[in-house]
C-alpha cells in the first residue's frame, strides 16, 4: 500500500510503499531527481526520528559518513559507509506541516534552481 506520496514538481512523485502494519518501506522516486543517477546503485535507507543526534552517536561509534546531514524537501539525509564501502542513507522525515518550496525540486533535465545539479545527501 502507498503510505506516502509527495509531489516533486515536473519530474514526478516520491512514493513510499509498505505492507500494512509494516515497519519497513520501499521509496520510489524518479531517477532524474539524482544528477548522477547513472552512477548510483539502489539505496537502503535507515530512518530515525532525530537525524542530528543519531548522526552524532553513529560518528562517535566509528561510522564513516561521507557528508553531514542535509535538509531536503522530503526529509533530512546523510550518507554513510559500511566497512566494505557500501553506502547507505540515514533519513529523518520532513517535519509535519513543513513547506516544500517548488523551486527546490529538479526540473525534468535533472537540474534545479539556477540550473544547478540536484541530488541527495551532500551531492552538488
Amino acid at each position: 500500500m502507498v503510505i506516502r506520496r509527495e509531489p516533486m514538481g515536473a519530474i514526478g512523485e516520491w512514493l513510499e510503499v509498505a505492507p500494512a502494519d509494516g515497519q519497513s518501506c520501499l521509496a520510489l522516486y524518479p531517477r532524474s531527481a539524482m544528477a548522477d543517477w547513472h552512477e548510483k546503485k539502489p539505496s537502503i535507507v535507515f530512518e530515525c526520528d532525530d537525524i542530528d543526534s543519531t548522526y552524532a552517536a553513529m560518528v562517535e561509534n566509528g561510522v564513516e559518513f561521507t557528508d553531514e546531514p542535509k535538509a531536503m524537501p522530503w526529509g533530512s539525509y546523510a550518507t554513510f559507509r559500511d566497512p566494505d564501502g557500501n553506502e547507505y542513507l540515514l533519513r529523518a522525515p520532513r517535519g509535519e506541516g513543513a513547506e516544500i518550496p517548488p523551486s527546490t525540486f529538479p526540473s525534468e533535465n535533472g537540474r534545479g534552481p539556477r540550473d544547478e545539479p540536484m541530488g541527495l545527501a551532500g551531492e552538488s
